[in-house]
């Protein structure tokens, strides 16, 4: 075989097809990046307005059908051939477009039994369909199948194309997914597609669920950027039309069932060597109470022209290592980056391992490893304001006992002595008047601003003065003569008086307090003197 006589074969199509993606819904994410550089494209060219580009998903799932459809420029008739029938070349640049290999559009055809490719360009009265037979294609991939060779043999046995009368003046691409296979039946799955492209789309985000979310895109303007957003409509069963926006809300519940609220909105950023920047990233600022339970919002996100790469848990090791990492869904947040050079992979999923991908992490785990000690720290400002409402309760539980009218026994005494100082004392001395100062968010100055001070002052008074009243209480305690045999009938002599308190003395140590007290309640109840009964005449 001589060396001009090298072919590429069959079995490639297999990897860009069948074996591409470990997510099958990567496709939607696939077709809407091309369609967005359409758009661009089309708004450049004056076809439309910026207002006006839109994208529209439909999903039958009675046909077993999906289609997305674009307003971009669409394709000149004379360059579909190539545009569509070439495998891994592109006539787009990584630096300009977002979608780039010439490898993605075949995506679809490891879910359908037929791919189609409708476009029309503005000013051609025609629409051409380039039509992909898919369930031909897997049989002629089959181990045992001898009867082509080479990619452009299969691609030659399972293309085909034709031309149709369009309007001259209508421009557009559409994707036509046919006969959804078995096993993949979450493509027509409405809401789960909702989820999903709300997560990865370049759409808006929704600022009637959470106005705070408008300084995102505030940020991004006063650095130049233009926010890259794009109507997407997905259409579903029985005229169900839904535009997509982000899924971030002012609202959300966390692992430990607590109800928090997105309070403010944090910035961090990188800059290059000639002070352009790199990167810019939000979080929310919260509670931190626990893990955010909604996986379409938790995690730090990474966005590449406002197209999510990866997913929720890709910035995961950007924590640190081991248990650091799960605190990465304890925050809401995502990370635009502009570095040309910073490409996602082929899948979509993470990006090219280059020396300008290790930069971004260097400089993004500066903000992350921060971020990952907020939560303890969230904690122990929680842990401070509950002890400086449960220590003043726990010493006026303590007070209202030792000067109940019942009395209190010698183990009763001792034990609300011991209450007092293995329990309430303990978290006195647990309260941290700093714990405020230390949650100032990673990226602002850490000179600690008046209001703080004050409140860091304001804690450590309180606490000396639990101190203070804790100490007074004690000695209140061992001093204390007020018994349980004090409040008995004086027709009960001072020897059974004496019984009685042992008996007390005992049940203290052998009961429950709660239990304890009631049964002391109803022997002195039972000893008072009973009414006399008036005898009947």
């Amino acid at each position: 075989m001589s060396q001009d006589s090298r072919i590429v074969g069959k079995h490639t199509l297999e990897s860009l097809t069948v074996g591409m993606y470990a997510d099958n819904r990567i496709i939607f994410r696939e077709y809407i990046q091309n369609a967005t550089d359409a758009i661009d494209k089309a708004i450049h060219a004056q076809m439309i307005a910026p207002e006006e580009g839109r994208i529209d998903i439909w999903i039958d799932s009675e046909r077993r059908e999906v289609r997305i459809r674009d307003n971009g420029t669409g394709i000149q008739a004379g360059e579909v051939y190539h545009a569509l029938g070439d495998i891994g070349h592109s006539g787009k640049t990584y630096a300009e477009d977002r979608g780039f290999r010439g490898i993605g559009r075949l995506g679809g055809l490891g879910y359908c039994t037929e791919l189609r490719f409708i476009t029309s360009y503005q000013g051609e009265s025609k629409k051409t369909t380039t039509s992909w037979d898919a369930r031909r294609l897997r049989e002629l991939l089959q181990p045992n199948n001898e009867e082509f060779e080479t990619v452009i043999e299969v691609v030659d046995a399972v293309t085909q194309q034709e031309e149709q009368p369009e309007q001259r003046d209508l421009h557009y691409f559409e994707v036509v997914l046919s006969g959804i296979s078995t096993g993949h039946d979450n493509l027509l799955d409405f809401d789960d597609i909702h989820n999903y492209l709300s997560q990865v789309a370049p759409i808006p985000f929704d600022y009637r669920k959470g106005a705070v979310l408008q300084k995102i895109n505030n940020k991004l303007q006063e650095y130049g950027i233009t926010p890259e957003e794009y109507q997407v409509f997905l259409h579903g069963y029985e005229d169900n039309s839904e535009q997509i926006y982000k899924p971030y809300q002012r609202q959300f519940s966390t692992s430990q069932k607590m109800h928090e609220f997105i309070e403010d909105i944090s910035f961090f950023e990188g800059k290059r060597e000639d002070n352009t920047l790199f990167f810019l990233g939000w979080y929310a600022e919260t509670a931190l109470s626990g893990l955010v339970k909604d996986d379409t919002i938790n995690g730090l996100r990474v966005r590449k022209r406002n197209i999510l790469i990866g997913n929720n848990r890709s910035l995961d090791e950007f924590f640190g290592r081991n248990t650091n990492q799960r605190f990465n869904r304890y925050f809401i947040g995502e990370i635009y980056v502009f570095d040309d050079d910073l490409i996602p992979n082929a899948r979509r999923d993470d990006f090219e391992k280059n020396s300008t991908y290790f930069a971004f992490k260097r400089e993004v785990e500066k903000t992350t490893y921060q971020l990952a000690r907020q939560p303890h720290k969230h904690s122990k400002v929680r842990s401070t304001e509950k002890k400086l409402k449960e220590v003043p309760q726990d010493i006026h539980k303590i007070n209202e006992e030792l000067s109940s009218p019942a009395g209190i026994t010698e183990t009763r005494r001792e034990q609300l002595r011991e209450e007092l100082k293995q329990k309430v004392r303990k978290k006195v001395d647990q309260i941290d008047p700093d714990a405020h100062t230390k949650i100032t968010p990673p990226t602002t100055p850490s000179t600690t601003n008046t209001s703080l001070k004050d409140k860091t002052d304001e804690i450590q008074q309180t606490k000396k003065k639990f101190i203070e009243q804790i100490n007074k209480l004690d000695n209140t305690l061992s001093s204390s003569t007020n018994y349980p045999a004090q409040n008995l009938p004086s027709s009960i002599s001072k020897t059974c008086r004496k019984h009685i308190s042992t008996i007390f003395d005992v049940i203290d140590r052998v009961l429950d307090e709660g239990l304890a007290k009631e049964l002391r309640g109803e022997i002195i109840k039972a000893l008072q003197p009973q009414p006399k009964k008036e005898k009947r005449s």
